[in-house]
């Protein structure tokens, strides 16, 4: 008989419990991780559900739960028939916890996420901490260094009178974390109406509590709107150059993001690239019958024609061949049908002679034949998840700064001769100047034309 299988190494009913127990506990584990497994960006979810993972204002909600879970579990350890191995195994993941928690005071930005958060603020700190002040009053005094050395602004005059509150959402969740966050919110103080001078904006902001701010569940969105009032005044915030900042500037407003990679970084076409990916993903329907899949194929080889196709595009994209290599094999032989042998030479390609003006070639083309089987929705996932980490290395920390300098960012005024030279690379769009000339993207005739700010129309330089 194996050693395993001898009777006496049987499994007994409480050793049975205990194995229930734990993988309770282990679930509650798995659920905080998963949660704060993430992007942080709001979207639709299975079975129907919006929200978002990843959340930085959720970490410390991920300690305190988790504690609390080992704290019931070890309350309730003493009645098991044989509680020594549980409680010394509850002790370990306590101390491992409580290990990583205190690492939490190597920076001030988790406690500023939930500081700034309208639904908790600092009396989340003051009910959870209410033992340990000094907890308190440390993780104040962090973010306060912040504020004062970066952020404060001129002494206001806050009026706390507020408007009535807002509909309330309906309370779903989707597991036991989740849950303990939504609860964690504080309902605001009603308010007096009165009027209270405080020293500066953070202080106006922590002391004016409005209706509805424990039904916010997505404080970027809250400050975004809010950003008239305070963003003109404060530098560049942490938060603000994540990843689900930019995600929100390209699903909502792209277009100064654009101009400015365009003109400043010299990298409009990912910007362009991004902005036209959305357009396609959103206009695409879950389900396609065989006229809306030509359809949804043709705008997608369009695409790969004027931002991916080396052949095709006049500023291809970089990407590595293992990128490029499943696109060419799914749109290739459909752009070479549709387009010829394209605009440039893939040996010598400033050997040709330039191709005048004309509206995106991708815009175009318009195969009829069979749809290649590697063709889906997400066909140009990797490549999306690719320059979007570009634009966010690179070009999205620069337009974060530019937009907090005092003056804002000043868009370049290119002037421009009878020859041409390649200056900057423009959007997938024609741009006249003011003869009604189309000026070629990324290509300026030097006529003594400059480019105007804000309309981007070219104007005569004695008009500016």
């Amino acid at each position: 008989m194996p050693h395993v299988c001898r009777p006496e190494l049987e499994l007994t009913s409480n050793d049975w419990e205990v194995l229930e127990h734990t993988v309770t506990i282990l679930g509650h584990y798995e659920n905080a991780v998963k949660t704060l497994e993430g992007d942080g960006i709001i979207r639709m979810r299975k079975k129907g559900y919006c929200g978002s993972y990843g959340n930085i204002w959720d970490v410390i909600h991920g300690f305190e739960y988790l504690l609390e879970v080992l704290e019931h579990y070890k309350a309730v350890a003493k009645d098991f028939p044989e509680p020594e191995h549980f409680t010394v195994g509850i002790n370990m993941a306590w101390e491992k916890l409580e290990k990583y928690y205190t690492k939490l005071n190597e920076t001030p930005i988790y406690y500023a996420a939930l500081a700034f958060h309208p639904a908790y603020r600092w009396s989340w700190f003051t009910d959870h901490w209410a033992e340990r002040q000094e907890w308190v009053d440390e993780a104040k005094q962090m973010v306060q260094e912040v504020w004062d050395n970066s952020y404060r602004g001129l002494d206001i005059l806050a009026n706390t009178a507020t408007e009535g509150p807002v509909a309330k959402r309906q309370k779903r969740y989707h597991n036991a974390f989740e849950e303990h966050c939504i609860k964690a919110c504080r309902k605001p103080m009603r308010s007096d109406g009165s009027k209270a001078f405080v020293s500066d904006e953070y202080e106006a902001w922590q002391a004016q509590a409005e209706h509805g701010d424990d039904e916010v569940r997505d404080p970027l969105e809250y400050w975004h709107e809010r950003k008239l009032d305070y963003l003109h005044k404060t530098p560049a915030d942490p938060l603000l150059t994540t990843m689900s900042a930019l995600e929100r500037v390209l699903s909502e407003n792209p277009w100064p993001l654009q101009k400015f990679s365009t003109l400043v970084d010299f990298s409009g076409e990912n910007i362009a690239f991004l902005s036209r990916l959305s357009i396609w993903w959103a206009s695409c329907p879950e389900t396609l019958d065989h006229e809306r899949r030509i359809d949804a194929f043709n705008r997608a080889l369009g695409i790969y024609v004027d931002f991916v196709s080396p052949r095709d595009a006049e500023f291809p994209l970089n990407l590595s061949s293992a990128d490029l290599k499943p696109l060419k094999d799914v749109f290739e032989r459909a752009a070479r049908i549709t387009c010829g042998e394209g605009r440039n030479d893939l040996v010598t390609p400033f050997d040709i002679e330039p191709t005048p003006a004309s509206s995106s070639l991708g815009s175009s083309v318009q195969y009829t034949g069979e749809i290649p089987e590697g063709f889906c929705g997400g066909v140009f996932d990797d490549v999306q998840t690719h320059v979007k980490y570009l634009v966010f290395v690179n070009t999205w920390p620069k337009f974060v700064e530019a937009m907090h300098q005092p003056s804002h960012w000043s868009m370049p005024k290119f002037s421009y001769k009878q020859d041409t030279v390649e200056v900057a690379r423009l959007p997938s769009t024609n741009i006249m100047d003011c003869h009604g000339v189309s000026v070629k993207r990324g290509e300026w005739k030097r006529r003594g034309i400059v480019f105007d700010n804000e309309s981007m129309v070219r104007v005569d330089p004695d008009e500016t």
